[in-house]
This record gives structure tokens, sequence and C-alpha cells, in this order.
């Protein structure tokens, strides 16, 4: 596993193949529930990915929580599928 050892900017991500997919929970325009779709779909496509969650002082604590644990939610559906796809794993 590589540990990060730098800050890049989004143009030196995006140099390095890496495709970033910024989650603002900010203004409350979305949802993660209506996030979760496209994040998926980011993920399925990608094989070098950043995904940063953007809040600030008058984000709620619980929307940061909500944001955080749909991120992981979507990470283990999308690895469970490719293990079963791939590998016939069997996936609880």
């Amino acid at each position: 596993m590589q540990i990060a050892k730098q800050i890049l900017s989004d143009d030196e991500a995006g140099a390095r193949g890496i495709r970033l997919f910024k989650i603002n929970a900010c203004n409350g325009d979305h949802s993660p529930e209506d996030t979760r779709p496209v994040l998926k779909k980011h993920l399925i496509e990608s094989q070098k990915y950043i995904t940063p969650l953007e809040y600030n002082g008058k984000t709620k604590y619980s929307e940061v929580i909500a944001y955080m644990d749909m991120v992981f939610a979507v990470l283990s559906e999308v690895r469970n599928e490719y293990a079963k796809k791939e590998f016939a794993c069997p996936v609880t």
C-alpha cells in the first residue's frame, strides 16, 4: 500500500492520470443519496482516483458523516462486485 507523500493540485493529479471526484457538502445542493450512483460510476471507470470531501464550519457534522459513510459503502460495494466478477469470490 502506497501512502501519499505530497499534496497535488487538481492539474498535477490529472497529469498523473488520477481522476478527481469532489464531493461538496458545503452548499446542500446534493445529498449522499443522489451522489452515490455518480460516485459509483466514477469509481468503476477509474483506475486511479481521489475523492476529496469539501466542507466548512457551517456544514453539519451529521452531513459530513453521512457522506463519509456513503463513500465507504460505495467502495465496499464496488470492491465486492469486482471480486465476484473477476475472481468468483463469494461476498457476504
